[in-house]
């Protein structure tokens, strides 16, 4: 999955919301039928933002997406649009490739870059495909549908006003 990626209707095959690239959709189901079911069930997974929560501190970062929450060691107050988008990214990867997928392919990854680097965790991390989408695309505007999901979290006021302001 790259930059270019964007939500819309899946005319094609199914007829909801799929990511697609370059005008082709990014999905690699055998039937309508397993398309549709996982739509389905994540579709009715509801994203939940928890604040101050003690395991983002206790691995020294400020946020991490456990799908469907992201988690984040900051108080609601304080969280700044940046981090939100780049965890929300994430949220979309999960939705696009699947949870199983994503995680097991985000530890392959990481695991391969910390042989690679010699065990120098931060450079693997940064080298890991998804963390290098999420911060290409973390200062990108949200679209109107994750806007509407946003609304629905308890995000600060002064974030959502942020959040509609960049366009």
């Amino acid at each position: 999955m790259d930059c270019l990626t964007e939500l819309k209707t899946c005319s094609n095959c199914c007829g909801v919301k799929c990511s697609f690239s370059k005008g082709v959709p990014i999905h690699s189901f055998n039937t309508k039928f397993e398309h549709k079911l996982r739509h389905s069930m994540i579709e009715r997974m509801q994203v939940r933002i928890l604040y101050d929560h003690w395991f983002p501190k206790y691995i020294d970062v400020l946020g991490i997406t456990l799908f469907p929450y992201i988690l984040l060691a900051e108080k609601k107050s304080k969280i700044e649009y940046s981090l939100l988008r780049h965890e929300y990214v994430h949220i979309q990867q999960c939705r696009d490739l699947g949870f199983f997928y994503f995680y097991i392919s985000y530890g392959l990854f990481y695991i391969y870059y910390c042989l690679y680097f010699r065990f120098d965790t931060n450079k693997a991390y940064h080298a890991v495909k998804y963390e290098i989408e999420a911060y290409a695309t973390e200062l990108d505007p949200f679209t109107p549908e994750q806007i509407k999901e946003l609304e629905q979290l308890e995000v600060s006021r002064r974030l959502m006003k942020q959040i509609k302001r960049i366009k």
